[in-house]
């Protein structure tokens, strides 16, 4: 059995309850019931019932972390609902930057075909004035996203997000619309996610000593880590670690970075 390795915090139940039925994910029972927990070992999924607000959604977020397995594989995904002044009753969204007051966080850029990319404003009380046009508002991802970032790389989080609410349509007969829009898409979503584990599944679970060096000098995205790992490994194979160490501390930004080892790498080539 291939596990999926994820990691899902979600606000609510009623916006669980495909996921927890999807994967046949069964409650966790610990003594001390901080959130509510769900699990499928075989799998390595989990699933934590956050409560709402982005207070809420950090707590759990790292209740998670510290209940489940830590996998470098493991995929992060934020599952719920939000309101929109112009989009419709219904549609789905794979979120790409979120925003909190000053602040943006950024998620995967690899996949953007399965479901529309959006964009939120993370707020800390329920929105009732869709001020601004083609952007969702919710209240959990801020504090979802703020924890994962540290902990894994952008390419392994994932925040999908329906429109429950907009500027003409109250939020009424929410946890029956709730259902009915979740099931609706469920079908998309889980493509997503598989999108998700496909590229996690190319994460080398073998420690590239070097990149540590360039991690601490550039935040690497995992579509650079995946880049700079062969680039490091071939480099290594023809030229001492000094000149390596010399050629990170001197390159001022990842892609100069990437361009004088593939060039150092290709004239070694033809000389040889």
């Amino acid at each position: 059995m291939n596990k999926k390795n994820l990691r899902f915090v979600v606000a609510l139940h009623i916006e669980a309850k495909s996921i927890i039925s999807l994967y046949n994910l069964k409650k966790y029972k610990i003594r001390k019931k901080n959130f509510e927990l769900y699990q499928n070992l075989g799998l390595n999924i989990w699933l934590v019932i956050s409560g709402v607000g982005n207070i809420n959604a950090s707590e759990a977020t790292k209740y998670l972390y510290q209940r489940s397995p830590i996998n470098k594989k493991n995929i992060w995904i934020n599952l719920g609902m939000a309101g929109s002044n112009n989009y419709n009753l219904g549609e789905t969204f794979n979120i790409k930057k979120v925003t909190y007051k000053t602040k943006s966080y950024y998620t995967s850029t690899l996949v953007n075909n399965i479901i529309s990319p959006g964009e939120i404003i993370s707020v800390d009380k329920v929105e009732k004035e869709f001020s601004k046009q083609n952007v969702l508002y919710e209240m959990e991802a801020y504090g979802f996203i703020k924890e994962v970032e540290k902990f894994c790389d952008r390419e392994q989080i994932c925040i999908i997000k329906l429109i429950s609410d907009n500027k003409k349509n109250a939020p009424t007969n929410f946890i029956k619309n709730t259902k009915f829009y979740i099931n609706y898409n469920l079908e998309n979503i889980e493509k997503l996610i598989d999108a998700h584990v496909k590229i996690a599944s190319n994460i080398n679970e073998n420690n590239n000593s070097n990149l540590y060096l360039i991690q601490r000098k550039f935040n690497l995205t995992f579509s650079y880590r995946i880049i700079l790992n062969d680039l490091v490994l071939n480099y290594q194979k023809i030229y001492p670690k000094n000149l390596l160490e010399k050629i990170i501390d001197e390159s001022k930004d990842i892609k100069e970075l990437i361009n004088t080892l593939k060039n150092k790498i290709k004239i070694y080539t033809l000389r040889v």
